[in-house]
């Protein structure tokens, strides 16, 4: 086996196009209770997206490459390890540096890489599923007929643990201010503040409490999301049809002097409230129309995981302007 590798390095981090593979890295020093892959796939996860933008700092002790799963054929062990031979096909939980020829991580959080699934499709497993498993069953000790709530469950994690709690025999219940909920709370806000010549003095007393602005701040856009900006004109038109444009115009208040506040632009959430009051929808009804929004597609995985037993993976590719 070669002492050296090629890694994708990030550097002191930036864009995308900042990424590079560079040879001839020395193979990562085993400990004791640790197993070295030798790379056929790895996941991409969000931290590493934070990573390598510089905004992450990997934790100490830990590699100062990218990727936190991985999947392929385990090529050394340490002296520690017993569960893992030579050759096995595992994927794995790591500590960075899945982005290599070779990764290390600890032999407890490997898996044997389930029957039927190729190293493409075993490399999305660990980040989501590891996490649910272990936060339900390890730590939450779930049982069948118990009652758990899953927060934000169309996202990956929480679809894997509608799907745990099912296989379990678990009744799971939909919920979060985050998820679908964040804007009844906006529509609630704006009722109270009930005037425009109100709402800078609201977010001075919100900004001074250090409280959240709900409907503001989103993990992926940075600039102005671009849905929020065909919401904001179908609430204005709505209101002038209702004959009515107050909620709106506090909205449009709350946005600048928000955004002048905590430099956040608004998101998804925060016209949709006066949006959909102004449609006669009730403020409590919101998380509702979120969920009935999203049931054709969680049916369609349930469908597509019952029918071909595999791991679920959407990916789109951008084609346009760059």
């Amino acid at each position: 086996m070669n002492t050296t590798m090629r890694v994708v390095d990030h550097g002191l981090g930036g864009p995308p196009e900042i990424m590079k593979v560079i040879s001839d890295v020395p193979l990562p020093v085993l400990k004791p209770h640790e197993v070295l892959i030798e790379v056929h796939a790895t996941g991409i996860n969000r931290p590493d997206v934070f990573q390598r933008s510089g905004s992450y700092p990997p934790p100490l002790g830990a590699s100062p490459y990218l990727g936190l799963e991985v999947a392929g054929v385990i090529v050394a062990r340490g002296p520690d390890v017993t569960q893992w031979q030579i050759g096995d096909q595992v994927c794995a939980l790591t500590p960075g540096g899945a982005y290599a020829e070779y990764c290390a991580t600890p032999a407890a959080h490997c898996l044997r890489i389930p029957k039927g699934l190729t190293m493409l499709q075993a490399a999305a497993i660990p980040e989501t599923y590891f996490t649910v498993w272990s936060n339900l069953f390890d730590m939450g000790h779930l049982k069948s007929n118990e009652t758990i709530l899953i927060h934000g469950g169309s996202s990956g994690i929480g679809v894997t643990a509608i799907q745990f709690a099912k296989a379990f025999g678990a009744i799971g219940a939909l919920k979060g201010p985050l998820h679908g909920g964040a804007n009844t709370e906006v529509l609630k806000t704006l009722i109270e503040v009930g005037e425009v010549k109100n709402v800078v003095p609201w977010v001075e007393a919100v900004r001074a409490k250090k409280g959240k602005f709900m409907g503001f701040g989103h993990a992926v856009y940075k600039v102005e999301d671009p849905r929020a900006i065909h919401l904001k004109d179908l609430s204005r038109r709505l209101g002038l049809e209702a004959g009515d444009t107050r909620l709106y115009d506090i909205s449009i208040a709350m946005e600048q002097a928000v955004i002048s506040t905590i430099h956040k632009n608004c998101n998804v959430d925060f016209y949709s409230a006066s949006l959909q009051h102004y449609m006669g929808i009730p403020g409590d009804m919101f998380t509702c129309v979120f969920a009935a929004s999203r049931i054709v597609g969680w049916c369609a995985h349930i469908l597509e995981q019952l029918s071909d037993n595999k791991i679920i993976r959407p990916s789109s590719n951008y084609i346009g302007p760059v």
